[in-house]
């Protein structure tokens, strides 16, 4: 691997890493936006992308478009719950107007460790992500917390840095209130918040046990993998499958 920089490639280099540190700060504004339809279309790669979670990956264009479009409804649906619910301040609203309405998704990611190959073609990143979410549950608002690790590989395509595999290693998926190893009971007798719990989601076209999230006895889990130095995409590992 080259290592004699001269000053105008480390400039280059520090360039590329730091667009893909800001690629990432969108993505988590996206997000608390719900805006995912966006982050889809803006930043995801159409070469083999793959998102990943601790069930399974969803390999390829078509099936991560169906997980969005998923997403995008879903939205919808709690946009049309919230005027039900709240007619006097939302009722006579358009749905599309108010999509995110009351919902607080908060991804802050933390530890960047970005690799850079030396091409300056792809990137590897792996960064700590520290959720809170505060939305519609069956017995009405519920808050929960979710903390794990994000690995992610980038390319760029036609000069602007894109995502090319992104996988969300869960360590931790629970109500706030509750142990990280266990599970608070909640009502289900809300009849108008009870509806999220019906959605279904597409299932992973790659369906496979990706993570194990923490409890007191999981051994220790290595994934997914620290990026290491590496001259091309094909010299190493790969967040995707």
């Amino acid at each position: 691997m080259q290592s004699n920089y001269t000053t105008e490639q480390l400039l280059e280099r520090w360039e590329d890493i730091h667009e893909v540190e800001n690629l990432m700060g969108r993505r988590s504004v996206y997000r608390l936006l719900v805006r995912d339809q966006k982050e889809f279309d803006e930043m995801w790669s159409n070469k083999d992308p793959c998102l990943g979670f601790n069930y399974g990956y969803y390999k390829g264009y078509d099936a991560i478009k169906g997980y969005v479009d998923a997403l995008s409804g879903y939205a919808l649906m709690r946009a049309d719950l919230a005027k039900k619910e709240y007619p006097e301040a939302l009722g006579k609203k358009e749905t599309q107007e108010i999509v995110g309405v009351g919902a607080l998704h908060v991804e802050g990611i933390t530890t960047p460790l970005i690799e850079l190959a030396s091409d300056r073609k792809t990137a590897k990143g792996l960064f700590y992500a520290m959720g809170a979410e505060f939305d519609y549950g069956p017995s009405g608002w519920e808050a929960n917390m979710s903390w794990g690790r994000l690995g992610v590989d980038f390319i760029k395509e036609d000069g602007k840095w894109k995502i090319m595999h992104l996988v969300f290693a869960e360590d931790i998926n629970t109500p706030l209130g509750a142990t990280w190893a266990g599970k608070k009971e909640r009502s289900s007798g809300h009849s108008v918040f009870g509806k999220p719990g019906e959605y279904k989601f597409p299932e992973p076209n790659v369906p496979l046990s990706v993570h194990e999230r923490w409890h007191e006895t999981r051994p220790l889990n290595k994934f997914p993998p620290m990026p290491a130095p590496y001259d091309t995409f094909a010299d190493t590992f790969s967040y995707g499958v």
